[in-house]
């Protein structure tokens, strides 16, 4: 089974969300999980448009999203 980039890009702006508190990386943190989080969004945003129909874009896409979700991760 072949794993979407947007899931790894994802996965790498949610554990830099969770490792960004005060006594870790801080605001420099959240700031590259936000840019982490963009870039997965656009590399999902991509394989939807070229048709792609792999079952991982529905992981993808839950990854990509908790970063920014209003359940306050950031």
């Amino acid at each position: 089974m072949k794993m979407q980039p947007a899931l790894v890009i994802g996965a790498l702006a949610l554990a830099t969300i969770m490792m960004s508190s005060h006594m870790e990386l801080g605001s420099a943190g959240r700031e590259r999980a936000r840019n982490l989080g963009e870039s997965a969004n656009g590399v999902l945003q991509a394989a939807l448009n070229d048709g792609s129909t792999d079952p991982t874009l529905a992981q993808a896409f839950l990854v990509s999203t908790l970063p920014n979700s209003p359940i306050g991760l950031c």
